[in-house]
């Protein structure tokens, strides 16, 4: 099973000044309907909305696609699926599981030797 870790605490200020293209796709972010992030050259996140912040953001549920990679640096794709944690009336936070999506097999592809 593959470790994930992710960590929200170096988001970065999405007010704070950046190179006008990043900036640009940082504003595409704040409006996608989807799952998206935007890292720079550095790996610093710079605009987030993925599955844990949307579920956050809305209150409820939230699902998306991520790649991640694993210590011997393979990715591979997980289907994260998030729900917020309320205490009361207040969205407290939120928890989301992984799940591995396996790669798509090539059906009909079977080599054959000659009879």
């Amino acid at each position: 099973m593959p470790h994930v870790e992710l960590s929200l605490s170096e988001v970065a200020d999405l007010g704070a000044t950046r190179p006008g293209s990043l900036d640009r796709w940082a504003s595409v972010v704040a409006t996608a309907t989807e799952p998206c992030l935007v890292l720079d050259a550095a790996g610093t996140v710079i605009a987030d909305k993925i599955p844990p912040l949307l579920a956050i953001a809305s209150g409820g549920l939230a699902r998306g696609l991520l790649r991640v990679r694993d210590e011997a640096g393979a990715s591979r794709t997980v289907d994260a699926v998030s729900s917020a944690l309320c205490d009361g009336s207040s969205v407290v936070g939120s928890i989301t599981y992984f799940a591995p999506v396996n790669p798509v097999s090539r059906v009909g592809h079977a080599s054959q030797s000659p009879g």
